[in-house]
């Protein structure tokens, strides 16, 4: 998880926009099932599925009614930003410093996909990172 860490961290620092697929709920819908906090569950390259690695930095993302979502976990300056719902472009979006850093790819329930498409600028092997959250229990 060190390097999942370590790519979502590069992504939020250079502000990279990613793909995502579209998100078809009603903007109250999507707020009801986003606004919480999200525990990292696994990553994902292409089929290879990457668990908790031991002493790797875990973290949480934590999204608020207010257009707001922070980075838990990560002793980092920048763990915070703002979120909003594109309903032309049916994504949701994430900034960072003002600028989109990602997309998410998908929402339920119980699970919460960003994409990481970091392209050419990617460390080696994480070109096409795929985060999967769920639910914090307990929170």
């Amino acid at each position: 998880m060190k390097k999942v860490a370590i790519a979502f961290l590069l992504l939020i620092s250079y502000q990279l926009p990613l793909v995502a697929q579209d998100i078809t709920l009603k903007p109250s819908k999507l707020e009801s099932l986003l606004c919480k906090q999200w525990k990292i569950a696994f990553a994902q390259m292409g089929d290879m599925k990457i668990e908790q690695i031991p002493e790797a930095i875990d973290f949480d993302l934590r999204f608020e009614t207010d257009g707001t979502y922070e980075v838990i976990g990560l002793n980092e300056d920048e763990n915070t930003g703002t979120w909003f719902y594109d309903e032309k472009e049916k994504t949701v979006k994430l900034n960072a410093s003002g600028d989109v850093t990602f997309k998410i790819k998908s929402i339920s329930k119980e699970d919460l996909v960003i994409n990481l498409n970091l392209g050419e600028d990617a460390p080696p092997g994480m070109s096409n990172l795929k985060l999967h959250f769920q639910p914090a229990k307990g929170l």
